[in-house]
């Protein structure tokens, strides 16, 4: 769960109304992934680790900022759970190492979807790294 901050509760942006009652947001988080590691992979002294993992979220209750006039008419509080959103993502590490060197190879991805149908604007973008 998160509880909502001090500045979510008190906020009285353009003259808005605190939003005292905000409830908790709430979660519920599942992941599924597969380890594999192995020694003397390709010589004596080698090392190679392989870990990906499925994630699926799912939050109640979410707390969004909302200042649309037409949306959230004066002098309604900014802050309200108002939304639910579901998000699910792969991550993926691929580490080599040997003697001489180590290596590392990650990624990530993540994608969600609001309450409404609407794609998630503020996830973190695709991650690859070498």
């Amino acid at each position: 769960f998160r509880a909502p901050l001090l500045d979510e509760l008190y906020d009285q942006y353009g003259g808005r109304q605190p939003a005292l009652d905000l409830d908790i947001e709430y979660s519920d988080n599942s992941e599924i992934g597969f380890v594999y590691s192995a020694d003397n992979v390709l010589s004596d002294t080698d090392s190679l680790n392989f870990r990906i993992m499925y994630f699926a979220i799912n939050v109640d209750y979410e707390i969004p900022s909302l200042t649309s006039e037409s949306q959230n008419p004066m002098p309604n509080a900014r802050y309200a759970n108002r939304a639910s959103n579901d998000r699910d993502g792969v991550e993926l590490e691929l580490e080599y190492a040997n003697q001489h060197m180590y290596s590392t190879l990650t990624y990530s991805t993540i994608d969600g979807e609001d309450n409404t149908g609407k794609e998630l604007w503020y996830l973190p973008a695709d991650k690859l790294s070498l």
